[in-house]
């Protein structure tokens, strides 16, 4: 699970991007090293997820998506045919700027 931080940056989340990012490069290495097995590996990149960290912080309804959105997504990601990799999902609210 990564973050849709991997693809931005912040000063004041600069190690979080960096690790965030370090999760997607493993992620497409994994991929590469074992497409010969059939075995997928997807990069999933939610943005902001309600969780109680994030009730103190001041976001609007519309900058923040669900838990259930992320395991929706997910579970898609399984119903594809074996002989389809999803390699990159970003998760976010549809009024989502980075």
């Amino acid at each position: 699970m990564s973050s849709v931080a991997d693809r931005s940056s912040r000063p004041q989340l600069a190690t979080y991007a960096a690790t965030k990012a370090a999760v997607k490069s493993l992620t497409e290495s994994l991929r590469m090293a074992n497409a010969s097995y059939k075995i997928r590996v997807c990069n999933v990149a939610p943005a902001k997820i309600r969780t109680p960290m994030l009730i103190t912080a001041n976001l609007k309804g519309d900058q923040i998506i669900e838990i259930q959105d992320v395991v929706n997504a997910v579970l898609w990601l399984f119903e594809q045919p074996q002989s389809v990799c999803i390699r990159d999902i970003v998760i976010a609210p549809t009024t989502y700027e980075p």
